[in-house]
């Protein structure tokens, strides 16, 4: 049975060793069971709307890149829209990502077995860390935000 995860908002406290241990750590996800099949067809549903965001937003950053003057001064209507396009394509990418690998699985193992595993815990995040900053040198670009 595999599970479908939904964010719940809790207060935010100070997190340390024992407070894992304990549960009481902010953020924790509530999960529900869902089936292969339904875990499948959501996976594919996501991937869809993924291919189709990105699709637009490919298309509209080229028109604006292509335009006559594709320097030119934008006006703020045309900022929020891209903005607000290009969020929903990194929504579509996170939600597809936690939907279709085992990581959030693996996490929840580590997080069952806290205290204990608290170690490892770290030493996953670390690598997981580590993984963003080989992207950061891998798109230059990121280095600018």
């Amino acid at each position: 049975m595999y599970k479908r995860t939904t964010k719940q908002s809790f207060p935010k406290r100070e997190t340390t060793k024992e407070s894992y241990g304990s549960g009481t750590y902010g953020g924790q996800l509530e999960t529900r069971p869902i089936s292969l099949k339904q875990l499948v067809n959501e996976v594919k549903g996501i991937y869809a709307g993924l291919v189709i965001i990105k699709t637009k937003c490919v298309d509209i950053d080229l028109n604006y890149s292509s335009s006559v003057n594709p320097y030119g001064r934008m006006t703020a209507e045309q900022w929020q829209a891209l903005i607000g396009l290009h969020r929903t394509l990194l929504h579509e990418h996170y939600n597809f990502f936690l939907a279709s690998n085992g990581i959030h699985n693996f996490l929840k193992i580590l997080r069952h077995r806290l205290p204990h595993s608290f170690e490892h815990m770290l030493t996953f995040i670390y690598i997981a860390y580590s993984m963003i900053g080989l992207l950061l040198k891998i798109v230059p670009v990121f280095e600018e935000i």
